[in-house]
């Protein structure tokens, strides 16, 4: 099955007339159905108005959800690095240091320059972060194309690593 091609475009343009005209003359209905809808006296321009709008509602209720689940993961992220912060005063300041390596790293990466050092700091202090960046690089290997895409859309480096993170092992899980 081919990609559907987009032609939104094409429609924005047409009047509502030969809009009408366009969707009676491409959508298929088979004799029994244009006779049912005849004989209960319903408009096929209502029916495609009604699920245009069903469909821009479902569209509109699913931005909704995806953004009270973001939220959700907000907050549960917040109150992690909250409990973290009560545990181990030091624990924002490791975070800092955790962040600033894993950007040197990135633009050490994206110019061209040896990374080991980097890894090495890593694997001395954020053994965590050591183990994604080798998942990482594997991943990369396999995905250059792909990661150059994620870097001209993706500019901030951790969050970068988490996308790629997430692809790489729902791929990797199913």
């Amino acid at each position: 099955m081919g990609k559907r091609i987009d032609k939104s475009e094409l429609y924005a343009k047409l009047s509502p007339e030969e809009l009408h005209t366009h969707v009676r003359k491409n959508i298929s209905i088979p004799k029994y159905m244009d006779a049912f809808l005849y004989e209960h006296n319903i408009s096929l321009s209502k029916l495609v108005q009604n699920a245009i709008k069903k469909r821009m509602l479902e569209e509109q209720k699913t931005e909704v959800e995806k953004a009270i689940e973001l939220d959700y993961r907000r907050r549960i992220a917040e109150k992690r690095i909250a409990e973290e912060k009560r545990k181990d005063p030091k624990f924002e300041q490791k975070l800092l240091q955790a962040k600033q390596l894993l950007r040197q790293y990135f633009n050490a990466l994206d110019q061209g320059l040896p990374v080991e050092n980097y890894k090495q700091q890593m694997l001395k202090g954020f053994p965590e972060l050591y183990i994604d960046i080798s998942r990482f690089e594997e991943w990369k290997k396999n995905n250059e194309g792909m990661y150059k895409i994620l870097k001209e859309e993706i500019h901030n480096p951790i969050e970068r690593l988490i996308r790629i993170k997430k692809e790489y092992f729902r791929r990797k899980n199913k």
